[in-house]
C-alpha cells in the first residue's frame, strides 16, 4: 500500500494526465458559462445507466 501512494505521488504520468483533465473541466465550465454550445443530452455514466444491449440472436 505505501509502495502505491510513492508510486502515485511520485508519478509525472499520472500528475500531467490529472493536470489535463482539470483544464479540460476548466475548459468545459467556461463553455458552458458562456452558453455558447449546442443543445445536447447528457446521460449517465457507468454501466448501471444503461441497459446492455445484446445482438439478436440467431434465428433458428
Amino acid at each position: 500500500m505505501e509502495n502505491n501512494i510513492r508510486y502515485v505521488e511520485e508519478s509525472t504520468k499520472l500528475r500531467d494526465g490529472a493536470c489535463g483533465l482539470a483544464w479540460r473541466c476548466v475548459d468545459m465550465a467556461k463553455l458552458f458559462l458562456s452558453g455558447h454550445h449546442p443543445a445536447f443530452e447528457l446521460v449517465g455514466g457507468g454501466r448501471k445507466a444503461h441497459q446492455l444491449q445484446l445482438p439478436n440472436p440467431p434465428a433458428k
